[in-house]
């Protein structure tokens, strides 16, 4: 049975340009996986349909869940016959704005097209796959670094700087995409021009400083709106750390890029805060 990491991304830029007419917004962003995420195994059976059991988090089982999706279309799209096991070995929290669920569902393709062999859909068919699942799940398909553009489907690979080390903050709640986006309009501040160059630039050099300075998230402050826990929480943080800490997708995880020999001393500061703390790498 293989089985592979599922990795948690980052956004280390997010701009929201604007509503579409389908109600979907585009987005400007600047994608980054760490070292970290879910264990996915995935098995081939004989008996047809999917099955899947979730270790770590209470998550559906059934076509709620992203992963069974993915291993159902995947079945129908190559004509396969049998059916797929998926063990699900959760790390990631459910509404943390790390892409869990998206990641599980895009390290399922590409476990079932890589034990498929020749008989597998190929790269094309396996991104199309992708994009009808969710936004994130085509940059998950790969991971690494990357910029999108649209709804964070139309992707470009950029080179990836040295490994940085992350402090995840993980408050005891999660937060839910829609109503997040649903408060976006209601933005005070401006995205800065040049910011996504500005960011790239910046995880290319691996200065933590400098990833920190050109970090912006226009999900942020709708985040803080719909939720005033993450309010809360965000200021707590910040207090603890002397600086403002930033935020991931549409949160509610909180994140930190400690200067050099920092790490512990972050740690320490936040260790009286609810919730829990994860140490990651990017790449």
């Amino acid at each position: 049975m293989p089985t592979a990491l599922a990795p948690g991304k980052l956004n280390l830029y997010l701009e929201v340009v604007g509503r579409r007419p389908d109600g979907y917004h585009e987005l400007r962003t600047l994608f980054q996986t760490v070292r970290w995420g879910d264990d996915v195994t995935v098995e081939r059976t004989a008996a047809r349909g999917v099955a899947c059991r979730t270790v770590g988090a209470d998550v559906p089982d059934d076509e709620r869940n992203l992963a069974v999706r993915a291993a159902s279309r995947w079945l129908e799209a190559s004509g396969a016959g049998g059916g797929v096991a998926i063990r699900l070995d959760k790390r990631v929290p459910v509404g943390g704005g790390l892409g869990g669920g998206s990641s599980d569902a895009a390290t399922v393709l590409r476990l079932l097209d890589e034990g498929a062999g020749p008989a597998g859909l190929g790269p094309d068919r396996l991104h199309a796959l992708a994009r009808g699942l969710g936004a994130d799940v085509p940059f998950l398909l790969e991971g690494g670094t990357a910029t999108a553009t649209g709804v964070g489907d139309r992707l470009e690979r950029r080179r990836s700087g040295p490994p940085v080390r992350v402090v995840l903050v993980l408050p005891p709640f999660g937060t839910e995409t829609a109503r997040v986006y649903a408060r976006v309009a209601e933005r005070l501040r401006k995205a800065p021009a040049g910011g996504l160059e500005r960011a790239v630039d910046a995880l290319v050099s691996g200065v933590p400083a400098a990833i920190r300075d050109a970090h912006h998230n226009d999900l942020a402050e709708a985040a803080l709106r719909a939720y005033p826990e993450l309010l809360r929480f965000t200021a707590e943080v910040e207090r603890a750390l002397g600086r403002p800490p930033a935020m991931t997708g549409s949160g509610s995880t909180l994140f930190d890029v400690p200067d050099p020999g920092e790490e512990a001393d972050v740690l320490a500061r936040l260790a009286a805060l609810p919730g829990r703390r994860e140490v990651v790498v990017t790449g």
